[in-house]
């Protein structure tokens, strides 16, 4: 006969599972509403795709607009390249990569709070990430921050042990640098990293031996990638630096204290009570002695301090950036449910902590999960689709380009060649000129500039309005336009 706290361990995995298959259910549905203000729903999923999407439709990765993201964080256009050439291109199969990423990372972390906690307490660590309602919303399309964590909790797994061979230090580091290949955020985890090799059981030599052995590791690992990819495309690299990090640094240190109020804003509109409890959980774990020293605690602290550093660096804040924080919040609420069972001072508030964490997580979190999926709607993928019945009505033989700043993403959807008007080092003149778009996408109103670089070689004709994800980017709706071609109006 099970015991009872075998039976509640079982019902955690079946709330688990369950909330696992939910995600994958209607994955071309949209991103649930009043989570972001970032247009990077209508664009981000498509750039991230649009090499391996050209690698399958027209028989050759690299996209001569010079805007080529494959080159800095190859990982997901490769494996999305993988599984095109198996199911083709869809955002379903895009998207299904990053939904079976958060499903690895639960793993990932119930393995490493194994490590230091009784499966009874650990399995509270993918519950928490499982029924967090804002990261199951950014589990279902395709974008970068999770499969990127799933490399960084795996560094970290490696590497926070009681002593490490030299070959785990430089697998731990490969981990890493494949996070940060995958996005460049996964900077952040590099402290934590070397914090974990400096807690391991050793003399002083032996630590300093295995720091060198993973500083070594990853800058043979990143003079070879320099060597390889970067030179030979130096202006493209240098492109999407100048479009995604350098453009969204924070330049002055008065910057850094104004982001405060916008980092704290965005962190509880996305865990409202996740990350109050979390932080009681952490202050808890400072009051007592045993555990301030825990390894696991100083990791997902440090874990934290370094999200929050990285945050507090740029002057962009989308709420997906935040994603990064649910990992140490994860860690430390389960290592507080330990503590509360353990410490004779803390008994009394044993049930209370537990009792309040269930109610956090299985009645807040999952009534907002189960809405959403309740009724879920399908406004992209319907723009998208129309975008592709009208290609086909004004396409000629030579081309079937659709211009526009999310032209990408609608490429996952439907079988037209994007053109970017936005990114890329080609020039937006010489950009119309080479692709001859028939089709015009746009966010709302066109703007001047881009009225003036189409006008003169087409005429524009307004053909389609389209109401996408409520409107949410203040209030503008999607334009189809016409491009005709003066010079060949038959084009």
């Amino acid at each position: 006969m099970r015991s009872k706290n075998e039976i509640k361990f079982y019902a955690l995995v079946l709330i688990i599972v369950c909330l696992s298959g939910l995600r994958l259910i209607n994955l071309q549905a949209d991103f649930p509403s009043g989570l972001t203000v970032s247009t990077a729903l209508y664009t981000d999923e498509g750039l991230w795709a649009r090499n391996a999407v050209a690698a399958l439709r027209s028989g050759a990765w690299y996209v001569e607009d010079g805007y080529n993201p494959i080159l800095s964080v190859p990982v997901i256009p490769l494996l999305q390249m993988f599984l095109f050439r198996i199911f083709g291109v869809s955002l379903v199969a895009a998207r299904s990569l990053v939904a079976t990423s958060s499903l690895i990372l639960l793993g990932l972390v119930y393995a490493l709070l194994r490590r230091f906690l009784q499966r009874e307490l650990a399995i509270w660590g993918p519950l928490i990430i499982a029924g967090s309602y804002s990261f199951f919303a950014y589990s279902r399309i395709a974008l970068l921050e999770i499969p990127m964590l799933c490399f960084a909790v795996l560094s970290l797994l490696i590497a926070l042990r009681k002593e490490a061979s030299y070959v785990s230090i430089v697998a731990s580091a490969v981990a890493l640098y494949l996070g940060i290949l995958t996005k460049t955020t996964a900077l952040f985890v590099l402290p934590v990293i070397y914090l974990a090799v400096l807690m391991q059981r050793g003399s002083r030599t032996k630590k300093l031996f295995k720091v060198m052995t993973l500083t070594l590791t990853l800058l043979i690992l990143f003079a070879t990638y320099y060597a390889l990819v970067v030179q030979p495309f130096t202006s493209d690299y240098q492109t999407f630096s100048d479009t995604n990090i350098s453009s969204q640094v924070a330049t002055s240190s008065w910057r850094f204290i104004t982001e405060l109020k916008a980092i704290a804003r965005v962190s509880l509109k996305l865990y409202p009570l996740l990350l109050p409890l979390s932080l009681g959980a952490a202050f808890l774990l400072l009051y007592l002695r045993s555990y301030r020293l825990n390894p696991l605690f100083l990791a997902a602290s440090l874990w934290a301090a370094s999200a929050f550093l990285a945050l507090f660096s740029t002057h962009y804040h989308p709420s997906r950036y935040f994603v990064i924080l649910i990992v140490p919040m994860a860690l430390i609420i389960p290592l507080a449910m330990e503590a509360t069972i353990n410490s004779p001072r803390m008994r009394k508030i044993k049930k209370v902590a537990l009792t309040f964490a269930a109610i956090i997580m299985l009645t807040f979190n999952l009534s907002r999960i189960t809405l959403h999926m309740a009724q879920p709607q399908f406004t992209f993928v319907r723009m998208a689709e129309s975008v592709g019945v009208y290609m086909r009505r004004y396409s000629d033989q030579n081309s079937a380009s659709l211009i526009g700043e999310f032209a990408d993403t609608i490429s996952l959807v439907s079988e037209v060649d994007p053109v970017d008007i936005k990114r890329g080092s080609l020039a937006l003149e010489a950009r119309i000129k080479q692709f001859n778009p028939q089709l015009f996408v746009s966010l709302g109103e066109m703007s001047d500039q881009e009225f003036e670089a189409l006008s003169d070689d087409y005429r524009i004709e307004r053909i389609q309005t389209y109401e996408v994800f409520n409107n949410y980017a203040q209030g503008r709706p999607v334009f189809l336009y016409r491009l005709e071609n003066r010079q060949n109006p038959a084009a």
